[in-house]
């Protein structure tokens, strides 16, 4: 068995999400989101993938029939770096793939002439929209609400970003449904910057395969 930490995204959880326990066991869609690689509160937290290039269509139950999880294959952060889809028509012609590592199989999709082994470094999370991929399948061993600070990009505006170092874990038994956050647009009393909710991180432990 191999334990990994995921992040369920509130956005993710409100919008179509199940609620889980600890001890249940779930099937889930991850990608590896590398925007936190230069946050040193998370890297407790951040993963390493590394494994085969496999393309999707040669995958048993790759997920592409309607109803299976997934996401987009797409530019989900840096650490991912996926490449893919859109643009020129003179750009390389891509197909889906993923990449395969000690239970977890995650979007890799670039074109090809393929690296027989890729390396993806980033957050695990859990996205379930439009594209399709293997879910990776898990018992749940721990639950954390993460709290995260914000604070307005600049002075006046009305744009907020995460601040790097402010993130608090609050154990729990369960996946809330909904999260809690203060109005980032309104004047906050207390010193300090504006809290919200921001989904939960999960220690899953799957099996290798």
């Amino acid at each position: 068995m191999a334990l990994w930490k995921v992040m369920y995204a509130d956005w993710q959880m409100e919008c179509c999400g199940e609620p889980f326990a600890v001890g249940d066991e779930v099937a889930w869609p991850l990608l590896v989101d590398g925007d936190r690689l230069d946050d040193a509160g998370w890297a407790p937290d951040l993963s390493e993938i590394e494994g085969p290039v496999v393309a999707l269509d040669t995958l048993e139950g790759d997920g592409s029939e309607d109803g299976g999880g997934g996401a987009d294959y797409g530019d989900y952060g840096a650490g991912a770096d996926y490449g893919g889809g859109g643009g020129d028509e003179s750009e390389e012609p891509w197909e889906p793939s993923v990449v395969r590592a000690r239970g977890v199989t995650v979007p890799w999709n670039r074109p090809r002439p393929w690296p027989e082994r890729a390396r993806l470094a980033g957050l695990l999370t859990v996205e379930r929209h439009s594209g399709r991929w293997p879910d990776t399948v898990g018992r749940v061993r721990a639950i954390h609400v993460v709290t995260q600070g914000f604070a307005q990009t600049v002075e006046g505006s009305e744009t907020y970003a995460p601040v790097p170092g402010e993130r608090w874990l609050r154990p729990v038994e369960a996946c809330p449904k909904w999260f809690r956050g203060e109005d980032l647009s309104r004047a906050r009393m207390e010193p300090g910057n504006p809290r919200q909710e921001t989904g939960v991180l999960v220690e899953l432990d799957v099996r290798e395969t």
